[in-house]
């Protein structure tokens, strides 16, 4: 008896087992639309989609809004495993343009970013017509850690130079930096991040870059918004490796930090408050 008592839960645990390794496994990514970017999934056949979170934030509405919009009106919904290994319902993009449509046709205009119904009116066609957004996925040959989500402030600081940088400091004092912004200061593009490439990957373990992926999630006076972030020491090793390329920019912030450090720097502006 004592036997068959012990199998059941070795049964359950089997068949859980079964069913995730079945699901599809996504990749996080993050699309676009002009110079504004949402968390999203990508799916092993190449198409996007978006949690039920991820999407309340891409229409500045609560999550449980979402998920009772996309069952009442019946679309698209589907199971995955996401990178940490958690069973998740995700949706296509179009699932958001179709909500989005909804909200500006009965008024309502998304608060979290600083757009004109017109500009809300094209994201939701590019959601409709991915190929009119554009779409990135990070590095999956490096970026293979564990995903997680951070609460963050945000600082606008300008560096010797008239080099302008967002800076994030998350709940645990972290300073850290958007992927776009670490970049765009020393007129580079997330693709160095972004694109799938064994060599770039190299590079990363060399530069000691963590392999996890962290979502900064940010607080501003039009909503929250959401970028994913490396730690300053990240940064100030990938741009001591471009100063080494001889890029004068990554030069110029290098220099600029040793002459006053972050910490110094955002001391200044709470002060300033």
């Amino acid at each position: 008896m004592s036997r068959a008592r012990n199998t059941k839960p070795k049964n359950k645990q089997k068949r859980k087992e079964q069913k995730m390794s079945s699901l599809p496994k996504v990749t996080n990514t993050y699309w676009r639309w002009q110079n504004y970017t949402w968390a999203a999934f990508q799916l092993p056949t190449g198409v996007k989609v978006m949690s039920a979170r991820k999407m309340a934030l891409l229409v500045d509405q609560p999550k449980r809004q979402v998920q009772e919009f996309i069952k009442s009106n019946q679309l698209e919904t589907m199971t995955v495993e996401v990178p940490n290994g958690i069973e998740t319902q995700v949706y296509p993009l179009t699932v958001g343009a179709v909500y989005l449509h909804e909200l500006l046709g009965s008024g309502y205009i998304p608060k979290n970013l600083p757009l004109s119904p017109y500009e809300w009116a094209e994201v939701a066609s590019a959601l409709t017509n991915p190929q009119l957004g554009n779409s990135v996925t990070l590095n999956s040959s490096y970026f293979t850690g564990k995903y997680r989500v951070v609460l963050a402030k945000s600082y606008q600081i300008e560096l010797e130079g008239n080099i302008k940088l967002e800076v994030l400091v998350d709940s645990a004092g972290e300073y850290r930096i958007a992927h776009n912004e670490g970049l765009k200061c020393i007129k580079s593009t997330p693709d160095w991040l972004i694109q799938n490439s064994q060599r770039k990957a190299k590079i990363f373990s060399i530069l000691e870059l963590s392999k996890d992926n962290v979502e900064c999630r940010v607080q501003t006076t039009g909503g929250v918004k959401s970028v994913y972030a490396l730690t300053l020491q990240e940064w100030l090793s990938i741009w001591v490796h471009f100063a080494n390329q001889k890029n004068q920019e990554a030069t110029k912030v290098l220099k600029a930090f040793a002459l006053k450090n972050i910490q110094a720097r955002i001391a200044s502006l709470s002060s300033q408050n």
